[in-house]
């Protein structure tokens, strides 16, 4: 009796792995290889400097010099006060410069290693202070904020050989914002 119970025992293990073995024996490998590179490059690589004071945030855009293209740039300005923007080189898009809304276009192409002029953002209305004692200037209680997006696009040239911005191939797009 002891004798069948372990061949019993025995023949129920090996049906046991014997039914392991036949997904095994369909198991199928397959491998492939590739050879030889491309190296990818993104540019132009542009940047942007903000200084900050006063009620007034002056931006300026780099080209930085790892670049090889020239690129168009453009900047928008939010804010939850109202802005006075500005500067020489820069124009408006529908309602003009000094109404602090919209896109602000670099006229000329930003050349490998060079900056755009200063654009001049201010609130005409700051918050006043209560004191110049007290800590980081608080002030009477307003909030404000100033943000500012900016792209950039590289240099696309007309069959007459001049210069114009596709914005659909918009390369950088970054923000930054500054404010109470």
């Amino acid at each position: 009796m002891k004798r069948k119970t372990m061949i019993a025992a025995a023949l129920a293990a090996a049906l046991v792995v014997g039914a392991g073995i036949g997904p095994a024996w369909s198991y199928f490998t397959s491998t492939s290889a590739a050879s030889g590179s491309l190296p990818i490059k993104i540019e132009p690589t542009t940047t942007i400097t903000e200084e900050y004071g006063s009620g007034e945030k002056k931006v300026v855009i780099h080209n930085l010099d790892t670049s090889e293209i020239p690129v168009f740039v453009r900047v928008a300005v939010y804010s939850s006060m109202d802005t006075e923007v500005s500067g020489n080189g820069w124009s408006g898009a529908d309602d003009g410069v000094a109404s602090g809304k919209g896109w602000y276009y670099y006229n000329d192409p930003l050349e490998v290693g060079q900056d755009t002029s200063e654009l001049s953002v201010k609130i005409p209305e700051f918050p006043i202070t209560k004191s110049d004692t007290e800590p980081n200037g608080e002030t009477d209680g307003a909030n404000y904020a100033v943000i500012v997006v900016y792209e950039s696009t590289p240099v696309k040239y007309d069959k007459s050989g001049k210069p114009y911005a596709d914005w659909t191939l918009t390369l950088n797009s970054k923000s930054s914002e500054g404010g109470e």
